[in-house]
């Protein structure tokens, strides 16, 4: 487990409270609003969700400025989906500095998906 995969793990610790989740598989349920602000999707494998040890991993983290419309289109969802894993939406709506927010989390928890933000366009 490298230095970003445990960092990974204790922001999704500490959010899985203050954060909203589309998915019924969180106890923060809530359908996702036409506001703006921040999210996560995290995924986990469809064989570990009976697994309560095991934390879902961060993969992609983003902004918009209608958090519905983002989660409705997004396409990582669908590609988690067809990769049998369970995506997980989280996010946090912001009135404003949520663009900030999402590249600061980009930045400090690198997740695989978003490499282009962190590696100066480099893959």
């Amino acid at each position: 487990m490298d230095k970003y995969e445990k960092l990974r793990q204790r922001f999704y610790a500490l959010t899985n409270e203050k954060w909203f989740c589309v998915n019924t598989y969180d106890r923060n349920f809530k359908e996702a609003t036409n506001k703006s602000g921040v999210y996560y999707i995290a995924e986990i494998s469809r064989n570990d969700l009976s697994n309560t040890n095991k934390i879902p991993e961060i993969v992609y983290i983003g902004s918009s400025t209608n958090l519905m419309a983002r989660y409705n289109r997004h396409e990582k969802i669908d590609f988690i989906r067809k990769n049998n894993k369970m995506p997980i939406f989280y996010f946090l709506e912001m009135n404003s500095g949520f663009y900030d927010l999402e590249l600061k989390m980009i930045r400090k928890l690198r997740p695989k998906y978003n490499k282009m933000l962190y590696t100066g366009g480099k893959k």
